[in-house]
């Protein structure tokens, strides 16, 4: 399996952290977000990583350069990272159906521990990580699930689902679901829109192909979009960390 981890935003709402840097070089106990994210794909089985890079990009290279895994890294560059997500994971969008167990994608601004990436990695087909003790509050991306299945993926979902929760960011496809990722995302930008957030191709898709899920609501993580999430992050970090030191669960 390989990941695809979106890096290249200017993480605008994060400053004034990302005035001279990405969100992914953010330090936190000492080691950079980058650094664990590629650290817990590895401990997960995920040797390949395709990342996208453009706010700073140069500094992902370097930083990348330094791991003794380095190789295992491959870079591609959005030219256009000051509009929508969607053109980040339309760079990579060949990447997920040219390994046979497709391709997870991640965005790059989330702290968590390495068993909630081992339960993305084991769910079956394509997949999404559900905290399901969130609350919907229209800023975090919200999937709702009906008859064992997510059905659909935006900042406000309603009521009238079997449950719903917050997504992570974090979405692993199926190869055979690749294909029709791809054909909205590629109407999704014949339309104009640009600027979106790549979950407007996924909601299409869901139509179609329904996703599988796997829960995380007993496990600690956040996004870090704001500079209070920071602060949220640091109180987090040694839970975290104390359950990476744990032997995988089974």
């Amino acid at each position: 399996m390989k990941a695809i981890l979106l890096a290249a935003g200017v993480g605008r709402r994060l400053r004034p952290y990302t005035e001279d840097r990405p969100k992914c070089l953010l330090p936190l106990g000492g080691k950079t977000l980058l650094d664990r994210h590629l650290d817990a794909l590895a401990a997960n089985g995920v040797h390949e990583v395709i990342l996208v890079l453009g706010h700073c990009g140069d500094q992902i290279r370097a930083a990348v350069a330094k791991r003794p895994d380095a190789a295992r890294v491959q870079f591609l560059e959005n030219r256009r990272y000051t509009e929508g997500s969607i053109l980040s994971l339309h760079t990579a969008i060949g990447h997920i159906d040219d390994h046979a167990d497709g391709a997870i994608v991640m965005d790059a601004d989330v702290l968590y521990p390495r068993e909630l990436m081992r339960r993305l990695v084991k769910a079956p087909g394509t997949a999404f990580l559900v905290d399901e003790t969130s609350l919907e509050t229209g800023e975090e991306m919200t999937v709702g699930i009906k008859d064992g299945r997510v059905r659909t993926i935006d900042r406000f979902v309603g009521d009238g689902w079997d449950l719903k929760g917050e997504t992570v960011g974090f979405t692993k496809f199926a190869a055979e679901d690749a294909p029709e990722l791809r054909k909205h995302m590629d109407a999704c930008l014949a339309e104009g829109l640009n600027k979106a957030e790549y979950e407007a191709a996924i909601i299409r898709m869901l139509k179609t192909h329904p996703g599988h899920y796997a829960l995380v609501g007993d496990l600690p993580w956040t996004e870090i979009d704001f500079e209070s999430d920071v602060e949220v992050a640091k109180a987090m970090l040694a839970e975290v960390e104390a359950l990476d030191a744990q032997p995988p669960a089974r």
